[in-house]
């Protein structure tokens, strides 16, 4: 018998959704709007797939001269919820190594986008222009990804323990978002938005933005412990992105359900 979530409109803010509504055409432009999270893409999916992948144990059956992040087959079964995703940069990654992905966002015009360019990949990935919490579920997911989202959600403790419902007993919760630290407001709010324009001014507000012990409070109250925390840091010299000890500025997380 199919459950519901109980619906909870304050998870939403609507002044964030019309924000990214306004530049929902520029999500596979990787030189448009959305360019920084096409270069921070790599260390993100890099932590996604090695974790995921060391949770579920599923290099035990492969051949060691494999390349194991990048086996078409390697998250064959592995059933992940992907919220907030935008235009689909994490999901279609996921998806082309074999996952079934559920992708949920709010703005439609992102569904809109991120549904047009997965046919053009020939991707079967199920996206839905729906809130987390309304969502219809017959089985509960392996995975489930926050990724740059819980920075622009309103009611941060009650969706993470909405998400902890719809997450499996074996299963694991991903996310990244940005400390909230004077670096942060310095280089990842008015350095990025303001002078580099790497991203569009009023992109984050920093008042928003969670320290790691915030959101482990959360993740406890929902049932869930970190596993692995990692910084994500630019490199101006190489000019890329890369998982980090440093988790002053961007962050990304494991965590798994209480024993």
């Amino acid at each position: 018998m199919k459950n519901k979530q109980q619906n909870n409109p304050n998870s939403a803010d609507q002044k964030e959704l019309d924000f990214f509504e306004n530049i929902s055409s520029e999500w596979w432009n990787k030189d448009g709007k959305f360019k920084p999270l096409h270069d921070f893409n790599p260390p993100r999916l890099k932590f996604l797939k090695e974790e995921i992948i060391k949770h579920f144990d599923l290099n035990k059956n492969l051949d060691n001269d494999k390349n194991i992040l990048n086996d078409k087959n390697i998250l064959k079964n592995i059933r992940i919820l992907d919220v907030g995703c935008g235009g689909g940069l994490i999901a279609e990654p996921l998806a082309q190594l074999g996952a079934d992905i559920t992708a949920i966002d709010l703005v439609e015009k992102n569904i809109i986008t991120a549904k047009a360019h997965a046919e053009e990949q020939g991707l079967n990935i199920n996206y839905q222009c729906i809130a987390m919490e309304d969502l219809e579920i017959t089985d509960k997911y392996d995975v489930i990804l926050h990724m740059d989202l819980l920075e622009h959600v309103l009611e941060r403790s009650e969706f993470i323990k909405a998400t902890s419902n719809l997450l499996s007993d074996r299963g694991i919760y991903l996310a990244t978002t940005l400390n909230r630290t004077l670096k942060s407001l310095a280089l990842g709010k008015i350095m990025a938005e303001y002078i580099l324009r790497w991203l569009a001014p009023g992109t984050h507000d920093w008042h928003k933005f969670i320290k790691p012990s915030e959101l482990q409070e959360d993740l406890t109250s929902a049932s869930l412990n970190i596993k692995k925390i990692c910084g994500i840091s630019y490199n101006p010299l190489r000019k890329d992105w890369n998982l980090s000890q440093d988790i002053s500025i961007n962050y990304i997380l494991s965590a798994s359900k209480n024993p």
